[in-house]
């Protein structure tokens, strides 16, 4: 809901613009479920969404992670210089970043377990096998988080045209591993999980790192018209 508001313009047409294979249209329809209960709706909402928003991507100018992390020294650059890496070391940042990867691992669960719909039909669900048990406990506090997964975030540069939108999950499936992802203004989450995934993605994971990584990514545009290439190409 909060995500929906955030995409809202000006004028007499205010409402968000919703990209499917089949075509384009504007609408103030929203992805919606009854699937939990008051107390674990305000479980999700102060362990993790209330500083996911404050936090993320809200106008020009206006993206309070992205400044806080830009502050600091880049511990490592890609060749390329397409993501810049930072390293997390302050209390209070170190807190927000767990957060927000809270909130992004609550999107995968929530995908995983309900059918969920937008106004033009049934929206696929990820699957997380096993996982999802594992990641129900975790949101709840019963667990830690699974040793076998690593939710990696990236952050994504203001110069990203495509900033300002939100997706649902996917997933890519590797030999190794699966990869889901979701961008929610300005932030990627990457929920990896598998026996066999990398070493180096569980040293980037969110909650078990130290220091945190935080990944800044000037390719993200790219990457979320890759991840849509389908629809895009629709319209051509």
């Amino acid at each position: 809901k909060a995500a929906y508001k955030l995409m809202r313009g000006l004028g007499e047409k205010p409402d968000p613009i919703l990209l499917q294979a089949e075509g384009v249209i504007q609408t103030s329809a929203q992805v919606w479920a009854h699937l939990l209960c008051s107390e674990c709706e305000q479980l999700l909402h102060h362990r993790g969404e209330d500083t996911f928003f404050r936090l993320c991507y809200r106008a020009p100018g206006k993206f309070k992670l992205l400044s806080s992390i830009k502050a600091k020294t880049p511990a490592l650059k890609n060749d390329k210089n397409k993501w810049v890496a930072y390293t997390i070391n302050e209390p209070l940042l170190t807190k927000q970043f767990e957060e927000i990867a809270y909130f992004g691992t609550s999107i995968f669960w929530k995908s995983a377990v309900h059918h969920w719909h937008d106004p033009t039909g049934l929206i696929s669900p990820i699957q997380l096998g096993s996982y999802a048990e594992q990641i129900r406990n975790f949101l709840l506090g019963r667990e830690s988080f699974p040793e076998y997964a690593a939710l990696v975030i990236e952050i994504s540069e203001e110069t990203n045209r495509l900033i300002q939108s939100f997706g649902v999950p996917g997933t890519a499936k590797f030999p190794t591993h699966h990869a889901h992802q979701v961008h929610i203004c300005g932030i990627q989450f990457n929920l990896v999980v598998g026996k066999r995934m990398p070493r180096l993605l569980k040293g980037l994971c969110a909650f078990t790192a130290l220091p945190k990584i935080a990944l800044v990514s000037k390719d993200q545009e790219l990457d979320i018209v890759k991840s849509y290439r389908h629809i895009f190409a629709s319209f051509h």
